[in-house]
């Protein structure tokens, strides 16, 4: 922040829905931002990443439909590992929450760990600054 204001970015075609109850993490040049809960409290299996580059957002093509569903929770937490962190899993990690099933709000055990696994997301979308 240069002149240390703030501005408002410009919204555009890509520009995800309004949530609340989300996380974000920066990548490298990129906020990973995930789940939450949007509208009318449905809650959101999405993963945007924001460019801090060139302000631009791109939802990220899990491909997985069942990945989708794991990732659809709001008020988690997550954390980003790759091979700086020691671990031999790189992704970004989801843990806890709560999600919408069976009529009703319930708690994300913390045995519902996911994560997201880097490598497999196409790499025109993939956070860049990531040690894989």
């Amino acid at each position: 922040m240069k002149n240390k204001k703030w501005h408002t970015i410009k919204e555009n075609a890509s520009t995800p829905r309004g949530r609340a109850y989300h996380t974000a993490d920066k990548i490298g040049n990129k906020i990973v931002y995930v789940g939450g809960m949007g509208d009318n409290n449905e809650i959101l299996g999405e993963v945007w990443l924001f460019c801090l580059d060139k302000h631009q957002w791109t939802r990220v093509n899990l491909h997985q439909k069942h990945l989708e569903e794991q990732i659809k929770r709001c008020g988690h937490t997550t954390f980003v590992a790759d091979k700086r962190t020691q671990h031999a899993n790189i992704g970004l990690y989801i843990i806890g929450g709560m999600t919408f099933r069976h009529g009703k709000f319930v708690r994300c055990s913390l045995s519902e760990l996911v994560c997201l696994d880097f490598s497999e997301i196409p790499s025109e979308t993939r956070p860049h600054g990531v040690k894989l």
